[in-house]
């Protein structure tokens, strides 16, 4: 995090219990009401294109969204959206940079998946991720929280975090009405990307990275080529089963390649998230859509052994 971002988070940090009392009138009057839009989430498995997909629907329609402002205020998340609000209106972020998920190098507009948000609604990460129950306190934290977003600023409110990839059953149960984008990638490329991501990140290809799917413990020992598509397959499955719980009509499912059309996926979304307004001065990014294999040849014939014993489209295993 560059120096300047660190001295502006530990400012909303230690000015938290000053800005408290703010934080409380902007919930009570915007918390209890009806909500007048919907939470939209982006799901997926990791490294399947879910960044760029929220970089590019947060850009192109004024829509509310985590960025990097309201993320580094995450012991008031209201205050952050006031601030965020304040100082950019509906002005386009523009920024289609981002490391292993991470956009702060973007800016403080750039959206952000909340992390730190989302533990203070979950304390411990991963102890959700495959129950159908939260304590109601949570829940409603959660709920009103999101819901007095939506209602003080009057717009759809996309959320993008790849952990709640496994808590769609969750999200059905505080939000009923939310809708879904599911984005899917091919899993050749996207095994490659999280191999890669483990060795930047921990300078080796063993240690695990990012969401873990229901049947981790059974995988979690296995050769990392075996283990990496086990992990996205197994987490797309989870993604396809709960799914099921929405109407149709309320999911889109997208595959990462469709993104090289921007004009064509721009009315897709203008049709799935509604009467949406289109924000002024939006810049495209041209989605370069690359399948190269540049693993070593006997990690990528594992990898594609692994792959063939799965069924993608439908998931059974």
């Amino acid at each position: 995090m560059k120096f300047h971002y660190w001295i502006f988070r530990r400012l909303l940090k230690y000015s938290s219990p000053l800005t408290k009392v703010f934080e409380s009138i902007l919930y009570k009057k915007n918390s209890s009401a009806e909500p007048k839009n919907i939470p939209i989430f982006i799901v997926g498995a990791p490294r399947s294109g879910s960044t760029i997909l929220y970089q590019l629907i947060t850009n192109i329609f004024n829509v509310s969204y985590i960025d990097n402002l309201v993320s580094m205020s995450k012991e008031n998340f209201l205050i952050g959206f006031w601030l965020s609000n304040k100082l950019y209106k509906s002005q386009p972020h523009n920024s289609y940079k981002s490391k292993h998920g991470s956009t702060i190098k973007g800016g403080l507009h750039a959206p952000a998946e909340g992390g730190g948000i989302w533990k203070t609604w979950i304390p411990v990460h991963n102890e959700y991720l495959y129950t159908d129950i939260i304590n109601k306190k949570q829940a409603e934290k959660i709920k009103n929280n999101i819901n007095a977003v939506i209602n003080k600023y009057n717009k759809p409110f996309i959320i993008k975090n790849n952990y709640n990839s496994l808590r769609i059953r969750i999200i059905k149960e505080i939000f009923p009405n939310a809708k879904i984008i599911f984005i899917k990638r091919e899993p050749l490329s996207v095994a490659q990307s999280i191999i890669k991501a483990r060795e930047n990140i921990y300078g080796d290809r063993e240690s695990w990275w990012s969401v873990k799917p229901p049947n981790y413990d059974e995988i979690k020992n296995m050769y990392y080529p075996q283990q990496v598509i086990k992990q996205i397959y197994f987490i797309e499955k989870k993604i396809v089963e709960d799914l099921k719980k929405f109407n149709k009509n309320r999911v889109l499912i997208i595959n990462y390649t469709a993104l090289s059309n921007l004009h064509e996926c721009i009315n897709n979304f203008k049709f799935f998230l509604g009467d949406i307004n289109i924000r002024d001065n939006v810049k495209l990014e041209k989605i370069k859509i690359n399948r190269k294999e540049y693993l070593e040849p006997e990690i990528i014939s594992i990898l594609k052994a692994e792959i063939e014993k799965y069924d993608w489209e439908n998931y059974s295993s």
